[in-house]
C-alpha cells in the first residue's frame, strides 16, 4: 500500500510537471508572438512619425511620454503587484471572501488615484510645456497625454486579477489590441486627414489607450462577475490592514523609483533639444528587440515564483530564474550583433542620417544589464518592497552625480554624455539586486 502511494505520488507529481511545462511552453510562444506583434507596431509608428511628422515631432513625444510616465509612476499604487501576490495567496486558502475583498479595495484605490493623476495633469500641464518645450501652447499635447497615463493607471488591478488566473492569452490580446489601434489611430491621422501634427499624433494615442481599457473593464466585470456573484462581500479589518500596509510600501517605493523612471530622455531634454531626443530615443527603440526576449517572463513567471517561494521550494525557485536569464543574455548578444552589422541601414529606416555605433553599442550593453534582472521586481517584492526605494536612490545618485560632472567638464553636452552616467548607474544597481537575490534564498529559503 505504501508503495502503491508513493507510485501515485510521483506520477501526479511527474503528470503536473509536464502539464505546467506544456502550458508554460505555450503561454511563451503566444507571449512572445504578441510582443512580436507590438514589437512590430512600435516600429512601424517610429518610422512613419519620423518621415511624416518629422524626428523633432517623434522627440516631442518621446519627451512628453517620458515626463508623463514619470509623474504617473509617483502616483501609481503599483496595483498590479499586489493583487498578484494577495489575491492567489487568498484563493490557494480557500477564502473566496477574501480574494473578492482584495479586488474590491485595488480597483477602488486606483480609481482614486486615477483621479488624482488627471488633476495633477490639469494643473502642471502649462508648467511642463513652458520648462521643457519653451511653449505655453503645447500643454495641450502634455494634458492630452494625461489621458494615456491615466487609462495605464486604471488597468493595473484589471492586469493584475487577469495574471493571478494566469490569463496570460487575454493580457497578450489586449497588448495587441492597444498596439494595433495606435497604428490604425495614428495612420488615419497622417495619410487620411494629412495632419501630421505632434497634437494629432499624441490624440491618436489617447484614443487607442482608453478604447483598450474601457475594453479590459468589461471583460474584467464578466470574469469577475462570474466567480463572485454568489460570494458575499465580507469586512476583514486585518486583511485590508494588511493590504494597505503592502501596498503603502509598494506605493511608497515605486514613488521613489519613479524619480529615474526616463530619467535619460527627461535630462537629455532639459539640455539639448527635441530633435536629439528623437534620435536617441530611435536609438533606443532600435534596441526593443533586446527586451522583447525578456518582457512575457516576469509575467509567466510571477505566478509560479509566488508558488515556490510560498512553499520554500529553492530549487525551482532558483533553477527559473537561472534558465530564464541564461536564455535571455544569449539572445541579446546574438540580436546585438547581428545589428550592428546593419546599423547604418536600419538607421536610414527609421528616418536617421547619422551612424552612431558607439552610441549604439553602449546602450545596448545597458540595455542587455538591465534585462539580465528581469526578475528583480519579483524578488523585491518578497525580501522587501521598500529596497526598490534603494535601489532607486543608489541609480539617481550615481546617474546625478556623473551626468552634472560631465556638464560641467565638456564643452557641448551631447547624446553620450547621458548614455556614461546610465550605464555607471545600471552596474551599481545591478550588484545590489544580485546581492539582495542572494540574501533572500540564503534567509527567507534556507
Amino acid at each position: 500500500l505504501i508503495i502503491k502511494k508513493c507510485l501515485m505520488q510521483q506520477s501526479i507529481q511527474f503528470v503536473r510537471h509536464v502539464v505546467l511545462n506544456k502550458h508554460f511552453k505555450r503561454d511563451t510562444v503566444i507571449s512572445y508572438c504578441a510582443n512580436a506583434i507590438v514589437l512590430g507596431t512600435s516600429f512601424l509608428l517610429m518610422i512613419m512619425i519620423n518621415h511624416d511628422a518629422g524626428v523633432k515631432s517623434y522627440g516631442e513625444i518621446a519627451l512628453v511620454s517620458s515626463l508623463s510616465s514619470l509623474i504617473a509612476t509617483f502616483i501609481s499604487p503599483k496595483s498590479i503587484d499586489a493583487v498578484t501576490r494577495f489575491y492567489i495567496r487568498e484563493k490557494i486558502s480557500q477564502q473566496r471572501e477574501n480574494a473578492k475583498l482584495i479586488m474590491v479595495i485595488a480597483f477602488g484605490i486606483d480609481m482614486i488615484a486615477s483621479g488624482i493623476l488627471l488633476g495633477i495633469f490639469f494643473g502642471l500641464s502649462e508648467t511642463i510645456a513652458i520648462i521643457f518645450f519653451e511653449a505655453s501652447e503645447l500643454s495641450l499635447i502634455v494634458l492630452t497625454y494625461g489621458y494615456i497615463s491615466v487609462s495605464l493607471l486604471m488597468r493595473s488591478s484589471i492586469s493584475g486579477y487577469l495574471q493571478s488566473h494566469e490569463l496570460f492569452g487575454t493580457i497578450n490580446f489586449f497588448q495587441i489590441v492597444d498596439a494595433g489601434l495606435k497604428l490604425v489611430f495614428v495612420g488615419i491621422s497622417l495619410y487620411s486627414f494629412e495632419n501630421n501634427t505632434t497634437q494629432a499624433i499624441v490624440d491618436s494615442y489617447a484614443l487607442a489607450a482608453v478604447t483598450t481599457t474601457v475594453l479590459m473593464a468589461v471583460i474584467f466585470f464578466y470574469y469577475f462577475k462570474k466567480e463572485f456573484s454568489l460570494v458575499s462581500l465580507k469586512y476583514n479589518a486585518a486583511l485590508i490592514k494588511e493590504y494597505l500596509l503592502f501596498n503603502g510600501k509598494t506605493f511608497f517605493a515605486t514613488s521613489i523609483a519613479s524619480i529615474n523612471n526616463n530619467i535619460d530622455t527627461i535630462m537629455l531634454g532639459y539640455f539639448t533639444n527635441t530633435t536629439v531626443v528623437g534620435i536617441y530615443q530611435s536609438l533606443k527603440n532600435l534596441l526593443m528587440p533586446i527586451s522583447f526576449v525578456s518582457s512575457p517572463y516576469a509575467m509567466l513567471t510571477t505566478a509560479q515564483l509566488t508558488r515556490f517561494y510560498s512553499n520554500q521550494d529553492k530549487i525551482n525557485f532558483m533553477g527559473t530564474l537561472a534558465k530564464v536569464t541564461k536564455v535571455i543574455v544569449l539572445f541579446n548578444v546574438i540580436i546585438i550583433a547581428i545589428m550592428l552589422l546593419g546599423l547604418e541601414y536600419l538607421l536610414n529606416v527609421v528616418g536617421i542620417d547619422e551612424v552612431l555605433r558607439f552610441e549604439y553599442v553602449m546602450l545596448a550593453i545597458i540595455v542587455t544589464i538591465k534585462q539580465s534582472i528581469w526578475w528583480n521586481p519579483i524578488v523585491i517584492n518578497f525580501y522587501n518592497p521598500l529596497f526598490i526605494g534603494v535601489l532607486a536612490i543608489v541609480y539617481g545618485m550615481f546617474f546625478q552625480m556623473t551626468v552634472w560632472f560631465l556638464y560641467f567638464v565638456v564643452s557641448s553636452f551631447q547624446m553620450i554624455h547621458i548614455i556614461i552616467p546610465n550605464l555607471i548607474a545600471t552596474i551599481s544597481v545591478s550588484f545590489l539586486a544580485y546581492r539582495c537575490l542572494q540574501r533572500l534564498v540564503q534567509s527567507d529559503m534556507s
